[in-house]
């Protein structure tokens, strides 16, 4: 008999919301990086094709985990080692905060370990979250399961 979903469509949704602010937050600090002179050296290396069209995909990302559509958690399973690769982590808007203090010597290397360490729990709540999506709902009954089977 499989197992029925750990937590409400409730705490989803608040996952799904939460993972959408995180991507619009990146989005929007490491938008610099579609103006010049960023634009010109995409056109002579590829790591930085790749970076543009990671950057293009935040906003598709952030709306489909706003629509809480489960490929939402496909896009996140790609972002993951573009993330890890580029260093724009789901969690470096804290850098934003007050940058003149944060990013220097030991505090900044710190941040980023940080990060890592954050964004590689975003990538296990999201594994909990699309292994939860697959199971059937608390209220929903399974097939074959009679009401009256407490």
């Amino acid at each position: 008999m499989p197992q029925k979903r750990i937590i409400s469509k409730r705490q989803i949704a608040a996952l799904f919301y939460v993972f959408a602010a995180l991507d619009a937050a990146t989005f929007i600090l490491n938008f610099n990086w579609f103006f010049p002179p960023s634009f010109m050296l995409m056109v002579e290396r590829p790591f930085y094709l790749m970076v543009i069209l990671f950057i293009f995909s935040l906003p598709l990302s952030g709306y489909l985990f706003v629509q809480q559509k489960k490929i939402a958690v496909y896009f996140y399973y790609i972002h993951f080692p573009i993330r890890l690769i580029t260093g724009f982590f789901s969690f470096s808007f804290v850098l934003e905060i007050d940058s003149s203090q944060l990013g220097v010597g030991a505090v900044y290397t710190n941040l980023v370990y940080l990060f890592l360490f954050l964004e590689c729990l975003r990538l296990l709540a999201t594994v909990y979250l699309h292994r939860q999506l697959r199971k059937p709902s608390i209220s929903e009954k399974l097939p074959g399961e009679d009401i009256l089977d407490l």
